[in-house]
C-alpha cells in the first residue's frame, strides 16, 4: 500500500475515522444504557458540527477565481488605459458612481468599462477581478 507523504488534509481523514469509531462504540448496548439519549444526541451533533467546521474551512480555502486567467502583468488582458483606470479605482473600493465622478465620465460608461474588464479577464463578478488584482499584485503602470 502506497501512502502519499504530501497528503494535505490528513486531519480530515483522521477526524472522519474518529467519528466512525465513536459512533461504533456508541452502538454497543453498554454505551446506550450508560448514557442518556440527550448525551448521545449531543455527542453526535458535536461530531457533525466539527465536520461542518473543518469542511467549510476546506471549501472556502479554495479561490473562486479561475487559475487559468492568472497572469503576471495586467497588459496581458489588453485593457484600454481607461479600463485600467476603472479597474484601479475598483480595487480601491470605489463604487461605480464614485468612479464616474472621479474620472468625469457617465455612470453608464463606467458600467460599460466594468463589463468590458470582466469580459476581457474572463470573469463574472467585479469582486473576482478585484481579488485577482490584489492576490497577484497586478498593478497598472500609470497613475490616474
Amino acid at each position: 500500500m502506497i501512502v502519499r507523504r504530501d497528503l494535505k488534509y490528513w486531519w480530515l481523514i483522521l477526524l472522519a475515522a474518529f467519528m466512525v469509531l465513536a459512533l461504533k462504540i456508541m452502538e454497543y448496548k453498554y454505551a446506550i444504557h450508560k448514557l442518556s439519549l440527550e448525551w448521545l444526541l449531543g455527542l453526535v451533533s458535536v461530531a457533525f458540527l466539527l465536520v461542518g467546521f473543518f469542511w467549510s474551512r476546506y471549501i472556502f480555502k479554495n479561490n473562486n477565481v479561475d487559475k487559468s486567467v492568472i497572469r503576471k502583468d495586467i497588459d496581458h488582458f489588453q485593457l484600454s488605459p481607461r479600463e485600467k483606470d476603472v479597474l484601479d479605482l475598483m480595487t480601491k473600493g470605489y463604487s461605480n458612481q464614485q468612479i464616474a465622478e472621479k474620472l468625469f465620465i457617465s455612470l453608464s460608461t463606467v458600467k460599460t468599462h466594468v463589463s468590458n474588464i470582466l469580459t476581457k479577464m474572463g470573469l463574472e463578478r467585479r469582486t473576482q477581478a478585484i481579488q485577482l488584482v490584489l492576490e497577484n499584485n497586478i498593478v497598472k503602470k500609470h497613475n490616474v
